[in-house]
């Protein structure tokens, strides 16, 4: 599957001119509709329909001070030309779809960059789906300064940078009936490398899709479980952000921590996993960096603590279900803020000494937190109080 993988980065690198394809695509727009939110993902496509896969409203308006994204619709009533905006820094960016008999295709650059931002496309043999590709890059393609580099030289540059790209490359098996058996896959994630798995499913007595399982070289976890018709959005959050602070409270306890502690990390990958890496910053430490005047966000790494995932993978698959199936992954944020939160307020249950103003944060260090403003964002929604806060930042301790 790497020489697949060369071939969807090649296939990158094919679209780096993107006015006269948007162009194309905007004029082929008969009727616009419009959505909070993600819509017409290509995971929803089949030969006989394109569901929006959410609400559409007729009328652009303001949905919680945030422009409604865009999505225009071809003479066949398909989705093949997007539009989002980014409300606070004025992000633009803009999309279109392909089709052909055989392959479906979606694309999406950021504006400011002008970048593709995320190339997606589906194989079909038949009406049956054989293949997936997916290349987006991090942080939505508004990261990357690429400007002066030949297309060469950004392949490489990608290529090379261990945070940017963001790979699923799936193949699909079928049973005697038809139904998916089996996927293998290949991935890139920010900061987890290459690696590649293979995934069971599993369907219920109905024949309907129960779980998925997938299968790693060293073990293997559920990414797909069946929603009940009285599990939200809310309701999945609230519980595992629960269950999650419990987990850490058990692997902190498992622990041999002999002195108070000040801070806790909980680092994590947006996008690609919510279960953290837990790091232990001392109150010793933290003293040393309050008197000196030195940041200690983000803090020095001797070793990280691990959280046993398998008391809560159902749970998380449902989080991660969610999330895919909404494209909201910010889903997972919230989660993993309000689960270092409950650790803030209940001071890790006494369990381990911590300071007076002891604080457990969420942080993924390659997309946020790299400005006082946003690191102070981001303590405020884990439970630290705005005095704390501002009494950090006056002693220097946020950068």
């Amino acid at each position: 599957m790497e020489a697949q993988f060369e071939n969807l980065l090649q296939y990158w690198k094919s679209l780096l001119s993107p006015a006269d394809s948007i162009s194309l695509a905007s004029s082929q727009v008969q009727t616009t509709l419009y959505s909070d939110g993600s819509r017409y993902k290509l995971d929803d496509y089949t030969k006989t329909g394109f569901p929006a896969g959410g609400p559409m409203l007729a009328e652009s308006e303001t949905m919680e001070g945030h422009p409604l994204d865009a999505w225009g619709l071809n003479a066949d009533g398909l989705p093949c030309y997007t539009r989002a905006v980014h409300a606070y820094n004025q992000l633009v960016w803009e999309g279109y779809y392909q089709y052909s008999e055989n392959q479906v295709a979606y694309i999406e650059y950021c504006i400011n960059t002008g970048l593709p931002s995320k190339v997606q496309r589906l194989t079909f043999e038949g009406d049956k789906k054989i293949s997936a590709e997916w290349l987006s890059l991090n942080g939505r393609g508004s990261m990357e300064n690429l400007t002066g580099y030949t297309p060469d030289e950004m392949v490489e540059e990608l290529r090379n940078d261990a945070h940017t790209l963001i790979v699923n490359i799936t193949r699909y098996d079928y049973d005697q009936e038809g139904k998916i058996s089996q996927a293998s896959h290949f991935y890139i994630s920010p900061g987890g490398g290459q690696f590649t798995a293979h995934s069971v499913y599993n369907y219920d007595q109905h024949h309907q899709l129960d779980n998925i399982r997938q299968f790693f070289e060293n073990g293997s976890r559920l990414t797909y479980s069946k929603l009940s018709a009285e599990e939200t959005p809310e309701t999945i959050v609230a519980r595992m952000a629960e269950v999650l602070a419990g987990a850490i409270l058990r692997a902190l306890k498992s622990a041999t921590i002999t002195e108070p502690l000040a801070l806790l990390e909980l680092g994590y990958r947006y996008v690609d996993s919510y279960i953290p890496l837990l790091t232990c910053i001392p109150a010793a430490d933290f003293e040393r960096s309050l008197k000196n005047g030195e940041s200690t966000f983000p803090p020095e790494y001797d070793a990280f603590l691990q959280v046993d995932e398998l008391p809560f993978e159902q749970l998380y698959s449902k989080l991660e279900t969610l999330m895919e199936e909404m494209d909201d992954y910010e889903l997972g944020r919230t989660m993993i803020r309000l689960a270092a939160r409950h650790l803030t307020a209940n001071k890790l249950e006494e369990m381990i000494p911590v300071t007076e103003d002891f604080c457990a944060y969420a942080v993924d260090w390659s997309i946020e937190g790299h400005d006082n403003e946003n690191l102070k964002e981001i303590l405020l929604e884990c439970g630290v109080s705005e005095t704390v806060v501002n009494k950090w930042e006056d002693a220097g301790l946020l950068g």
